[in-house]
């Protein structure tokens, strides 16, 4: 509303509680809003994740992540809001936010984003970011400070940096609210739907044909998010393997014991141990090698290259069951289950209070009606027993009229 000096003032929504405007704001904060945000969340959490776990396959036509070609966002939403109060300086800095790549566990990615909006505000030179949901705040000195306590406390974004903040100044931050409306799929998919990640892009490991000893590749495994280098060939001589990447580490872990070796180096050798590659382009692989190998003899590990599997297909799918959601503490289902729920618990909440009201309504009307109301078959007794008292009344009169006559033809 517009003050008394002509500026503009923020109306609180709790001083308009009553009537068809005060329900209307009711609606819009506790449930539309709300309700926005949970789409907006799993909207989000659902792309984040499903792109992440996209992004490790390969298409139709031999393309991988890398590759000039490859399509590794499958779906795309909404960009997050940040809203500057109207009241804030002309001097004040504009705030951004972006979103926090998703975590992996050892099955599957996750994000931290939650279905809240957050507040930034400035005063006696501290900025405060506050979780509008519960009140969580996170106070600091300048951005940075803010940041470096989310990485602790994760909310899945992060602000851009901003200085020259004034006192006073504050700003709404909604990092879901309009992700869901603009949730789409890539256009060069749609177009071509070869360019789908169906198979995964991981690592072939074998042992070369001319080898004499028994030394022979028993797994390999992956973790959430691995990726793969230029191919590598490991050479066995002297109770060592050599051939890893230059730069990085390589873990070999044998029963409960594990060791870390620095590279470039060579690893000593023991059957039926893990070894994990980290440098080179390799992170996230691990290969079994057991069996008794010779000097000379070689296994080779590289990204393999064949696109007639779907085993990515099959991982994206397994993501419905897996805890993707709110710090890898919910699935797509029970998110949804539960927005579903709460939902129908604010619809069935409203129509008994509807219904509650109304009979109040009903109450009040009849209690002013018995005071002031007019009850038609009662005034229209009334309306006959005065017309009835009127003839009456009309009749006595007549005959108070003859009689007088009367006595008066008798006296002349």
């Amino acid at each position: 509303m517009v003050g008394p000096t002509g500026n503009i003032q923020e109306l609180p929504e709790s001083l308009i509680s009553g009537g068809k405007l005060g329900g209307l704001l009711s609606f819009r904060s506790e449930a539309l809003d709300a309700s926005f945000n949970q789409l907006g969340l799993m909207a989000t959490s659902f792309t984040q994740t499903f792109n992440a776990q996209h992004a490790l396959g390969r298409d139709l036509l031999g393309n991988a992540n890398g590759s000039a070609n490859f399509v590794s966002e499958f779906f795309s939403v909404g960009v997050p809001d940040v809203i500057p109060n109207d009241n804030n300086s002309a001097a004040s800095p504009s705030v951004s936010m972006t979103l926090d790549p998703v975590s992996s566990n050892a099955t599957n990615y996750y994000s931290n984003l939650t279905a809240s909006d957050y507040r930034l505000s400035y005063e006696s030179g501290a900025l405060t970011l506050t979780r509008l949901s519960d009140n969580t705040s996170w106070t600091g000195a300048n951005v940075g400070a803010i940041n470096t306590q989310l990485t602790t406390d994760p909310q899945g974004f992060s602000l851009d940096p901003a200085v020259g903040f004034v006192n006073g100044d504050s700003y709404l931050i909604q990092p879901t609210r309009d992700a869901a409306r603009h949730f789409a799929i890539s256009d060069k998919i749609s177009a071509d739907p070869r360019l789908i990640a169906a198979g995964l892009s991981e690592a072939v490991a074998r042992g070369a044909a001319a080898n004499t000893g028994t030394g022979s590749v028993s797994s390999v495994s992956y973790a959430a998010g691995f990726t793969t280098g230029s191919a590598l060939s490991l050479s066995y001589n002297a109770g060592s393997l050599s051939g890893f990447p230059a730069t990085g580490t390589v873990t070999v872990t044998a029963g409960a014991t594990t060791n870390t070796y620095a590279m470039p180096s060579s690893v000593p050798y023991t059957a039926g141990a893990t070894i994990a590659i980290n440098g080179g382009g390799w992170s996230g692989v691990s290969l079994v090698l057991s069996g008794a190998p010779n000097n000379g003899d070689s296994f080779t590990l590289a990204a393999a290259t064949g696109v007639e599997d779907g085993r990515n297909i099959v991982k994206l799918g397994n993501l419905q069951t897996q805890n993707t959601m709110l710090g890898a503490d919910a699935t797509y289902q029970d998110n949804y289950a539960a927005f579903v729920n709460d939902v129908g618990n604010k619809a069935a909440s409203a129509e008994i209070s509807s219904v509650a009201q109304t009979s109040l309504l009903n109450q009040a009307v009849a209690a002013r009606e018995a005071v002031s109301g007019v009850n038609s078959d009662e005034e229209a007794a009334k309306l006959i027993e005065y017309q009835q008292a009127y003839q009456a009344s009309a009749k006595v009169i007549e005959i108070a009229s003859n009689l007088f006559d009367t006595l008066l033809s008798i006296g002349r």
